[in-house]
């Protein structure tokens, strides 16, 4: 990234850098918004291709987080802040057995989310809260109960879990009194009066795992939420580059209606592309006269023109009727 910042472009090899690099000049320059296609076949990396100009992007826009410690340090410093271990200590993450997956580097794997995070814009703050939140759920799961004072009610078992329940009320930054009876007890709001009921350990255990549940899920939602906002342009922002990543041209047995439109929309971005590097180029050529070889590619601009039709595209629709799923009556 830093051998093709600020390089003409053309100069280097090529490379996807370079695009974004003569895009993000363009727009500073010519204060212009720039847009970049990602186009091709399924298969053919378009997805990490637009992973890489994203990057890219943020490295030359300054986004980056710029945390200089190593990968071991922030690890050690994330498992020492939150009183995690190794994964075969939480009942959360020992239940398969399985702690290593071949070709996936857990280290390398951390770093690349909090990568993520900077590059669509979670804040450290944020960033520090989502790690927080799921340390507690951790926590959370290896409290363990055993049967109460009281019949059918229940208790931590010892002082392992206590320890346990203390580190998810301090992570989830409640009391741990309430997070105990929220555990151990059930209310009941009637029209006199809340009535408190005892869980015994199985019912305990399962409003554990609830809460678990629930609490991961409103994560989940709150995290989507948080990148959605974040990548979402910016009502005052003047320019903008916006990066297409198009979903893969596909051709099944039976193709359905959404899949015949996405190939439409795939061939009239690959006639764009033919149009500026083969067709425009050709009559720059004639007209000056340049001697060269003419380079042959696939043109299905007739089939674009006879689908765009409006009096035609039905009769294209019954001809593909034994391919495609089609809808029941002519779209309007």
């Amino acid at each position: 990234m830093e051998q093709y910042k600020e390089a003409p472009f053309g100069e280097l090899s090529p490379h996807v850098f370079a695009v974004a690099e003569a895009s993000y000049r363009a727009m500073r320059n010519e204060g212009k918004s720039q847009s970049i296609l990602v186009s091709g076949e399924s298969g053919a990396g378009k997805t990490e291709t637009t992973k890489l100009i994203m990057q890219y992007l943020t490295f030359v826009g300054g986004r980056a987080g710029s945390d200089d410690r190593t990968v071991e340090q922030q690890l050690l410093a994330d498992a020492e802040k939150y009183k995690l271990g190794h994964p075969s200590h939480f009942h959360y993450l020992n239940q398969s057995k399985i702690y290593e997956l071949d070709g996936v580097n857990n280290a390398e794997e951390y770093v690349n989310t909090r990568r993520s995070m900077d590059i669509v814009g979670i804040s450290h703050e944020d960033q520090e809260a989502i790690f927080r939140v799921l340390a507690a759920i951790l926590h959370l799961g290896n409290i363990e109960f055993s049967p109460g004072k009281v019949a059918d009610s229940s208790a931590v078992t010892d002082d392992k879990s206590r320890f346990h329940m203390q580190m998810a009320a301090e992570l989830f930054m409640c009391d741990v009194e309430l997070l105990l009876a929220t555990l151990c007890t059930r209310s009941r709001q009637t029209p006199d009066e809340n009535i408190i009921n005892n869980l015994d350990c199985n019912d305990a255990v399962a409003g554990r795992d609830a809460l678990a549940k629930s609490v991961y899920a409103c994560l989940f939602d709150w995290i989507v939420d948080k990148i959605n906002k974040s990548v979402g342009q910016d009502e005052k922002s003047q320019i903008l580059i916006g990066v297409l990543d198009i979903y893969g041209f596909e051709c099944f047995k039976d193709n359905s209606f959404e899949q015949f439109c996405i190939n439409f929309a795939n061939e009239k971005l690959q006639q764009h592309f033919n149009k500026h590097v083969f067709k425009m180029e050709k009559e720059e050529y004639d007209r000056e006269e340049i001697n060269w070889r003419d380079i042959e590619f696939v043109d299905n601009q007739d089939v674009l023109d006879l689908i765009e039709k409006r009096d035609r595209l039905w009769m294209v629709f019954f001809c593909l009727s034994p391919l495609v799923h089609l809808p029941s009556h002519p779209p309007s």
